[in-house]
């Protein structure tokens, strides 16, 4: 059986072959593997909360940061990881990691999360392979421009993913990280003309000057 294949629900909004769940499902009944796989995140905290292992992989040797990404569940994904997840956590029949998944179903967003947290996009899976094997089109870019888990959010805004840049400020990314050619994300995104984007990354520096600011008492 191929884990990547199987119990993958995305998010309807982003996957039209997605299952939505009926209106009147109860989610206090989920198991926690369910509860990921379609995002009820308030499920999944409940469960956490009352001492489950984050870190304990179900009956295919598959654990809930699997399931997180592979489905995008970005804000379980998060939460998972504050409460001890292990982001290179090996699992499933194919011995892959979270990034592995993520990358297979094309998940950018989570793809950048991923690494932003410190996955390694260099280990292989039991067939030898790196996420980095997997392209997936991002208009003229794909996976083998991604350069290193320091410059995630400089990447977001090469490959003009406005989801992505926003995603890796709200988890903490600084704007002044560089890369090999001397570009922060703010020299990036007005070298390419992204007004957004920019707009975004400015107002995120002028938030974090505010908070350093001293306090006149």
């Amino acid at each position: 059986m191929d884990l990547f294949r199987t119990r993958h629900h995305s998010d309807p909004s982003s996957d039209s072959t997605c299952i939505p769940l009926a209106p009147a499902e109860d989610y206090s009944t989920f198991d926690i593997v369910k509860a990921t796989q379609f995002g009820i995140f308030e499920r999944c905290q409940e469960i956490i909360e009352g001492g489950y292992d984050v870190n304990r992989p179900d009956s295919e040797n598959v654990t809930l940061l699997h399931w997180a990404a592979i489905n995008n569940r970005q804000e379980i994904v998060r939460y998972y990881i504050s409460k001890g997840a292990h982001v290179d956590t090996i699992g499933g029949e194919l011995h892959s990691t979270p990034l592995h998944w993520a990358t297979r179903q094309g998940h950018l967003a989570m793809v950048v999360l991923l690494m932003h947290y410190g996955a390694d996009p260099s280990l292989t899976d039991g067939e030898e392979m790196i996420p980095q094997d997997f392209p997936f089109n991002l208009g003229q870019f794909t996976m083998v421009d991604l350069p290193s888990s320091k410059q995630t959010l400089i990447w977001g805004v090469f490959v003009e993913n406005f989801n992505a840049v926003n995603l890796l400020l709200k988890a903490g990314a600084s704007v002044d990280e560089k890369n090999a050619e001397k570009d922060t994300p703010i020299t990036m995104a007005k070298r390419l003309n992204q007004t957004y984007i920019l707009k975004r990354l400015e107002e995120a520096r002028r938030d974090r000057e505010r908070t350093l600011l001293p306090i006149n008492l």
